[in-house]
């Protein structure tokens, strides 16, 4: 009887539809243990980083799920302006997990391929989240405007591919928009208006924003298969 009653929760368990969502909280689940694995057995917390960067990752999803929750974020243009412009701001720490991967190291303390999956799952855990919340404000907005928004995806997608470069490359965060906004902002109007001074970043942002718009377009057409 107990065997049979095991045999059920475990078949229950794999059959279990689970969301989008229960599918990034446990990505999530399996980064930190991957990152307590690694600090357990080297004694150092070289990766522990991602952890931060995964929780800046996490932020425009909070944020998307309080406007969902709090609709008056979303029906008030006084307070949807700023919270969409927080939203923004804080969007391309989803993907910019991806660039971690600079940080792989061939002769590390643990084998290479251990590391890779580490970096990996963050970066796709991340990215999932990134979108995750980009499809939430998508539909608030749809909601509050009556429309279908349909040219909502890449300008957003090609704008957190900017936010990436600038994060990565210039070394800006978020919150220095904030604290230094005359010294981002100069950066960022430097690289739009004297392109040709700048070819790696608009080259950085085409290859960016052309790999997360083919793998945002490719993820939607899944379920019409």
């Amino acid at each position: 009887m107990k065997l049979f009653v095991v045999q059920t929760g475990i078949t229950q368990l794999i059959t279990r539809k689970y969301t989008l969502t229960h599918m990034a909280f446990i990505g999530t689940a399996f980064c930190l243990l991957l990152v307590m694995a690694r600090m357990y057995y080297t004694g150092n917390t070289s990766y522990a980083f991602m952890v931060w960067n995964l929780f800046l990752g996490y932020v425009p999803f909070i944020l998307s799920n309080a406007m969902a929750r709090f609709t008056v974020l979303v029906q008030r243009w006084y307070l949807l302006l700023p919270i969409l412009g927080l939203w923004l701001l804080f969007l391309p720490n989803a993907p910019y997990m991806i660039t971690d991967l600079f940080h792989l190291e061939p002769f590390g303390p643990v084998p290479q391929w251990y590391d890779l999956f580490l970096l990996c799952s963050f970066a796709f855990t991340g990215v999932l989240v990134g979108y995750l919340s980009m499809a939430q404000v998508k539909s608030l907005l749809q909601q509050r405007f009556d429309a279908k928004l349909r040219g909502f995806n890449l300008p957003v997608i090609w704008a957190c591919a900017a936010g990436v470069y600038i994060g990565r490359f210039l070394r800006w965060n978020s919150w220095d928009l904030f604290t230094r906004p005359l010294d981002v902002l100069g950066d960022m109007f430097g690289i739009i208006f004297h392109p040709a001074q700048y070819p790696g970043a608009w080259g950085f942002t085409l290859c960016m924003g052309g790999f997360m718009s083919i793998l945002y377009y490719t993820a939607k057409k899944i379920p019409e298969r």
